[in-house]
């Protein structure tokens, strides 16, 4: 097939296919078009693929992005105030600067995320066993009340 490429060429060859199929796989997996604009034009979009997405500073307020994938998103400055997160796929995402108010993380997996600590502290998200941005699963959302903990639903 190959025989009329000198070994050098061919080396050259088969290097760049490697790398043609390397950006094939990047493209795969980025996030898809059609779940993207239906997230913007609806606020729901479970199960979506949005890896990568560029949601900066978008108004996701009451958002329904259960068990989405989010993966290596950016959502820095976004309002995911009443957002809803089940189960969700964030690892990697920015949430520089989010306003995250009573959002639902619970389940979710927000490993290497980098997100605002304080806010998570305070209570103002539910992260009921969620996998933390340290990788450690919070099996409570608070440290609990009179000495009971638990997830409050």
């Amino acid at each position: 097939m190959f025989s009329h490429i000198k070994p050098m060429k061919l080396h050259h060859v088969l290097i760049l296919t490697l790398l043609a199929g390397t950006g094939a796989m990047q493209i795969s997996h980025s996030a898809d078009r059609n779940d993207l604009r239906r997230l913007l034009q609806t606020g729901k979009c479970e199960r979506c693929n949005l890896v990568g997405a560029d949601l900066r500073n978008a108004n996701l307020r009451n958002a329904n992005l259960k068990h989405a994938n989010l993966k290596n998103a950016n959502l820095t400055g976004a309002n995911l105030q009443d957002a809803n997160f089940h189960g969700a796929n964030l690892r990697y995402s920015s949430l520089k600067n989010a306003v995250i108010q009573d959002t639902d993380f619970s389940e979710a997996n927000l490993q290497g995320a980098t997100l605002n600590y304080r806010e998570l502290d305070r209570g103002d998200a539910k992260v009921c066993n969620a996998i933390m941005p340290n990788g450690v699963k919070k099996e409570t959302n608070f440290d609990g009340f009179f000495g009971f903990g638990g997830c409050r639903h």
